[in-house]
């Protein structure tokens, strides 16, 4: 259990608090660590009853004569988790030295614990990390088992279901201008969703960039939405930044957690192509989306080249732009659309006639206005 690295660190910290040789001792009674580099390796004799009695022992000067590899000084069991470990060895009169053992004793458990949870914190960490990388993996179902011991280092429930949230991060003041500034506002906005959720079987990580994934645990649908809208109001009013938000469907085989990351990216990436710059996107709420992301790039050029839409698009006719989309989105409803756009209900239907004029086709009408709809979607795709 003892590392010789570590041993030999703490064991020269020790020798220098106390001014006198300090020897880590394993349970061979082989030296691994010493302020005196010369018995490294070397074979400490006298020491059983601090293992088998866990004694404290002195040697004299005339002892030690009788005992291969001991030198005069006081010897004592390095304890953790209530057992023998090692030993520690502090050369001296032991007259001299005794009045340190419990000091150094005291030091060297410290130093070990704090060694020891910092190597499983570490350990811990690692695994965090290999567990994303292994659940998202295209074969991960070879890696079952490992990914099963992977979430139990980490106290983590594979059995229950999960849908994935990736969140996308926008231009927070000049912090993404410098990578290392980035990093740091990333890590800093994860530990704020990982304190509002309040959800210690819920686990996220960094992705690539100005991403965060977030496996979160599922409930019931209505309070799942809410808690993701939450979230997102919390991350404005708390980072001022803008996010989109993008969330996959649930899954309870651990194995298709990768599906649902898959559909919360291409909810994002079809948020930005439609032109969403914040904003929470279920990929069950974007099928337009989803269908016209699956238009070949050559065939959607080619409508778009054959279409009117090509007039609508031209700079001078933004104010129209801005009236048709905000139509559609309020259900093609006049008094709504005049009030979103806070504009008389003329001016409004005034630029409907704009837009029947340049299209040939009368936007208050259903089909005429999905088609444009559409069409300037699909465009948001070229």
């Amino acid at each position: 259990m003892l590392d010789m690295k570590i041993s030999q660190q703490i064991a020269e910290k020790a020798t220098q608090i106390c001014g006198y040789s300090v020897s880590i001792i394993d349970s061979t009674g082989r030296i691994i660590g010493s302020g005196d580099k010369s018995r490294i390796n070397t074979i400490h004799g006298g020491i059983e009853p601090i293992f088998k009695e866990r004694k404290i022992i002195e040697h004299d000067e005339i002892e030690v004569k009788n005992i291969p590899g001991a030198y005069e000084g006081v010897a004592c069991p390095i304890i953790f988790n209530d057992e023998v470990i090692g030993a520690i060895g502090i050369r001296g009169n032991p007259t001299e030295v005794k009045k340190f053992m419990h000091l150094i004793k005291n030091q060297v458990e410290m130093m070990y614990q704090q060694k020891i949870f910092f190597q499983i914190s570490q350990m811990k960490s690692q695994a965090y990390d290999l567990l994303f990388h292994e659940l998202l993996s295209e074969n991960n179902e070879n890696k079952k088992d490992q990914i099963i011991s992977l979430s139990r280092v980490n106290n983590l429930d594979l059995k229950l279901p999960r849908f994935a949230v990736m969140i996308e991060i926008k231009n927070s003041n000049d912090s993404f201008n410098d990578e290392q500034k980035l990093i740091n506002t990333i890590n800093v906005i994860s530990k704020s969703i990982k304190e509002f959720l309040e959800e210690p079987q819920s686990f996220l990580t960094r992705m690539d960039g100005n991403h965060i994934l977030l496996f979160k645990v599922a409930n019931d649908e209505e309070n799942d939405k809410r808690s993701i809208y939450e979230l997102h109001q919390f991350l404005i009013k708390k980072h001022s930044i803008s996010a989109i938000i993008g969330i996959g469907k649930e899954y309870t085989d651990f194995l298709l957690y990768k599906n649902s990351y898959q559909e919360a990216k291409q909810a994002i990436n079809i948020a930005n192509k439609m032109g969403k710059n914040d904003g929470v996107f279920h990929i069950e709420d974007l099928y337009v989306g989803r269908i016209l992301s699956e238009v070949p790039k050559k065939v959607r050029h080619s409508i778009l080249q054959d279409s009117f839409i090509k007039k609508l698009l031209l700079p001078e006719n933004e104010i129209l732009l801005e009236t048709i989309y905000a139509f559609c989105e309020n259900n093609l409803n006049i008094s709504k659309t005049a009030r979103e756009l806070c504009v008389h209900r003329n001016t409004l239907l005034y630029r409907m006639e704009r837009i029947q004029q340049l299209t040939g086709l009368d936007p208050t009408n259903f089909y005429n206005a999905m088609t444009i709809y559409l069409l300037l979607k699909l465009n948001t795709f070229n």
